[in-house]
C-alpha cells in the first residue's frame, strides 16, 4: 500500500512538473517565433519600400501630399508590386503626420496624431508590433484578427533624415501556424524525453521504495533484537513478558549474568568476548522449550521468559539445564574457556504482576546468587536488603568523588637488604558516611564500567602526587609512590598529558611515580600498552607489572615493553616456605628480572621468615601485612619515622 502511494505521488508530481514545463517552454517558443516574425516583417517592409514605394513616389510630392489622381496612380502601381511579398496592407505618412498613401484611399490626405512608433521610424528606427484588428472597419483586415505591422523610415537617399514612415501589414496566421507546428514538435519531443525519464525514475523510485521497506524492516528488527547474538533485546523481551502476563497464566523470568566475563575481555580482548556471548546464546536456545524466549539484555546479561509454568521448580529445572550446558568449556578461536553463570528467578504472580517488578526481583535474586556463589536463587523478600545497598552504592558513587568521600591509603614497600622504606603503593578507599570504610572490591567494578574511570584515575594520581610533595615539604620524607591503572586507561590518549600535567602541578620528579598494570592487562592490550608505556617512560615515569606470574605474557613481550619493575603475586609468596613449586616460580622470576635489569617486589609478605627467604633469593623489595597494613597519610608518616628511628638505634 505504501509503495502504491509513493508511486502515485511520484506520478502526480511528474504530471504537474510536465504541465509547468510544457507551459513554460511553450511560452518561450511562442516568444521566439514571434520575435523572428517581427524581424521578418521589418525586412519585408524595408524591401517593399525600396523596390515598390520609392520608385513610385516623387520626393517633391512627399511634403505636400498626393492628389487623388496621383494617389490612385500610386495604388495601381503598388498593388501588383506587393504580390508575393506577403504584405496585405501598406500605409505611408510624411514627416507632418499626413497620410500620403493608404490602400483605403479615403484616408489619403488625412492627418493622424503622431504616435511613439511613428516618431521612432521618422528618427530612423525600425519597429514592429503585433496588433489585434478584430474590430477594424476594414473587412479585409478584420478577418485576420491579428496582424504584424512593421514601421520603417521612408528615405530617397542614403543620407539625410527620413522623409516619412512606411507601415507594412502582414497576416499573423502563418506565424500562428509556425508556432503551432513547432509547439507540437516540442511537446512530442518533450513527452518522449519525459516518458523515458519517467520510466527510468519510476524504476529508481520503485527500487528505492523496495530498499526503504527492507531498511525499515531491518531497522525494526534491529530495534527489537540484539545485533551481536540475533536474540530478542530488552525491548522485545519486555513486550513478550507483558503479553504473557496479560494471558493470566503462571510464568517465570530467569535473569543470568556471566561470572568473570570481564576477565575474558581484559585478557583476550572484546572480539573473543563477543564470540563467547554468541556461543552462549546458542547454548541457551538449546535448553528451552519452543515457546520460551531467550534474550540478551545487554553486556553479559541474558534473560529467559518461561510462559505457562507450574511453579518455580520448572524455572529451577531450566536453570539447571543452562548450567549443565556450560559444563563443557566454550572454545573460542582455540581458547577453551570455562564459563559459569549466576541465575536469578522470579515467578508471576507470586513475585510480581507487572514486567518491571518481575525483572527487578529477578535481578535482585541474580545478584544475590553472584554474591553468595550459589549458582541460582529464587527471589525472596529478604534479598531486597542486599539489593538496596548495592543499588544505593551505585547511585552514590558518582557523588562520592564530588563530596570528597574517596581517599587514599598507602602501603609501604621496604628494601629487603637494608630494611629502608623505598616507597608506597596508593590504594583507593571510599569513606562512606553510612557503611564506613569500603575497600575497592565493593565499588571499583562499577567505576571501571562507567564514565567515572577517567575522573577517578585523575583524582588518584593528583592525590597521590600531592601527598608525595606534602610528605617531602612537611616531614622531610622523600618517598616514591605507585598507582594502579585500569586496562581502559591504556586506551585513553589523554593519559600521558594528564600524568605530565599533574607531575608539574605538584613539582614531583617523574621518577618518583610508578604506574602499575596487571600482567593480564598488558598481555591482552599489548599494542596499546607498548605505546602508552613508551610515551610515559620518555617522561621518566616508571612502570611495574603487577601480579606477575598469574597471566600469560611472553618473555618477548616483557623484553619489548618499557618496564622497570616486576611484582610477584601474593599467590606465590604466601606459601613460599611450604610449596617448592611456588618457591621455584619466585626464584625464576627474580633471576629473570635481574637478567633484564628490573627491580623485583614481592607482594603479600606476611612474616619475617618469608621476607628472609625472599632476600636470600635476591628479591629487592617487599610489601605485605607482615611489614605494614595500608595506612592513612598521617599514620604512614608516623610509621616511616618510627621505623627509621628504630633502624638508627639498631645500627
Amino acid at each position: 500500500m505504501r509503495r502504491h502511494r509513493l508511486v502515485a505521488t511520484f506520478g502526480v508530481t511528474s504530471l504537474v512538473l510536465f504541465a509547468l514545463l510544457r507551459l513554460g517552454l511553450g511560452r518561450t517558443l511562442q516568444t521566439a517565433v514571434e520575435r523572428r516574425a517581427l524581424e521578418d516583417a521589418v525586412e519585408r517592409a524595408d524591401l517593399v519600400g525600396g523596390l515598390a514605394i520609392r520608385p513610385t513616389l516623387l520626393i517633391e510630392e512627399v511634403p505636400t501630399g498626393l492628389s487623388p489622381d496621383r494617389a490612385r496612380a500610386v495604388h495601381r502601381a503598388l498593388t501588383p508590386a506587393l504580390g508575393g511579398t506577403g504584405v496585405i496592407d501598406v500605409k505611408i505618412w510624411n514627416r507632418f503626420g499626413r497620410v500620403l498613401y493608404s490602400q483605403d484611399l479615403g484616408q489619403v490626405g488625412s492627418v493622424e496624431p503622431e504616435t511613439t512608433i511613428l516618431r521612432s521610424a521618422l528618427e530612423g528606427a525600425q519597429r514592429a508590433e503585433i496588433v489585434d484588428v478584430s474590430d477594424s472597419p476594414r473587412p479585409a483586415l478584420r478577418r485576420h484578427e491579428q496582424v504584424l505591422r512593421a514601421y520603417v523610415p521612408l528615405r530617397f537617399g542614403t543620407m539625410g533624415p527620413a522623409a516619412g514612415t512606411i507601415r507594412a501589414t502582414l497576416p499573423y496566421e502563418p506565424v500562428q501556424q509556425l508556432i503551432d507546428t513547432e509547439t507540437r514538435r516540442l511537446y512530442l519531443q518533450l513527452a518522449a524525453g519525459l516518458a523515458v525519464l519517467w520510466a527510468a525514475l519510476f524504476r529508481l523510485v520503485t527500487g528505492a521504495s523496495r530498499r526503504l521497506r527492507e531498511q525499515a524492516a531491518e531497522q525494526q528488527h534491529l530495534a527489537r533484537h540484539d545485533p551481536l547474538t540475533g536474540l530478542p533485546n530488552r525491548t522485545l523481551f519486555a513486550e513478550r513478558l507483558r503479553e504473557a502476563l496479560a494471558d493470566g497464566d503462571k510464568l517465570a523470568v530467569i535473569l543470568m549474568d556471566l561470572d568473570r566475563f570481564k576477565e575474558v575481555n581484559d585478557t583476550l580482548g572484546h572480539h573473543h568476548g563477543d564470540l563467547l556471548l554468541q556461543q552462549l546464546g546458542d547454548r541457551l536456545l538449546e535448553t528451552v522449550r519452543p515457546g520460551d524466549t531467550v534474550a540478551r539484555l545487554g553486556g553479559d546479561e541474558f534473560a529467559v521468559l518461561l510462559p505457562k509454568v507450574a511453579g518455580e521448580q520448572d524455572a529451577l529445572a531450566v536453570g539447571d539445564r543452562v548450567r549443565d550446558s556450560l559444563q563443557a568449556p566454550v572454545v573460542v578461536e582455540g581458547f577453551a574457556l570455562d564459563v559459569d553463570v549466576s541465575i536469578g528467578i522470579a515467578v508471576a504472580p507470586e513475585h510480581g504482576t507487572d514486567a518491571t517488578t518481575l525483572l527487578q526481583r529477578a535481578d535482585v535474586a541474580m545478584y544475590a546468587a553472584k554474591a553468595n556463589g550459589e549458582g541460582q536463587i529464587v527471589y525472596e523478600p529478604r534479598l531486597e536488603a542486599h539489593s538496596t545497598k548495592r543499588l544505593a552504592l551505585s547511585g552514590e558513587l558518582r557523588g562520592a568523588l564530588d563530596r570528597g568521600e574517596l581517599t587514599l591509603h598507602y602501603q609501604p614497600k621496604v628494601a629487603l637488604g637494608s630494611g629502608e622504606v623505598t616507597g608506597v603503593e596508593a590504594l583507593l578507599r571510599w569513606q562512606h558516611p553510612v557503611h564506613g570504610l569500603l575497600l575497592p572490591a565493593a565499588f571499583i567494578e562499577r567505576v571501571e564500567r562507567s564514565d567515572l574511570l577517567g575522573p577517578v584515575t585523575e583524582f588518584v594520581l593528583d592525590a597521590a602526587l600531592g601527598q608525595v610533595r606534602a610528605w617531602r615539604d612537611e616531614a622531610g620524607a622523600d618517598l616514591d609512590v605507585a598507582v594502579n591503572l585500569s586496562a581502559r586507561s591504556l586506551h585513553d590518549p589523554a593519559l600521558p598529558s594528564m600524568v605530565h600535567r599533574i607531575l608539574r602541578r605538584h613539582g614531583v620528579a617523574p621518577g618518583r611515580l610508578t604506574l602499575e598494570l596487571t600482567e593480564t592487562t598488558i598481555a591482552a592490550h599489548a599494542e596499546a600498552a607498548a605505546g602508552t608505556l613508551s610515551e610515559l617512560a620518555e617522561l621518566g615515569v616508571r612502570w611495574a607489572i603487577d601480579d606477575f606470574g598469574t597471566g600469560y605474557s611472553s618473555l618477548a613481550l616483557l623484553a619489548r615493553l618499557s618496564v622497570h619493575e616486576l611484582k610477584v603475586d601474593r599467590a606465590f609468596t604466601c606459601d613460599l616456605l611450604t610449596d617448592p613449586a611456588h618457591a621455584a616460580i619466585v626464584r625464576f622470576t627474580v633471576q629473570l628480572a635481574q637478567s633484564l635489569g628490573l627491580t623485583v617486589v614481592a607482594e603479600g609478605v606476611e612474616d619475617a621468615h618469608t621476607g628472609q627467604a625472599l632476600r636470600m633469593m635476591g628479591c629487592d623489595e617487599a610489601q605485605g601485612y607482615g611489614i605494614a597494613y595500608p595506612l592513612p597519610p598521617a599514620d604512614l608518616v608516623a610509621w616511616v619515622l618510627a621505623r627509621t628511628a628504630a633502624q638508627v638505634v639498631t645500627a
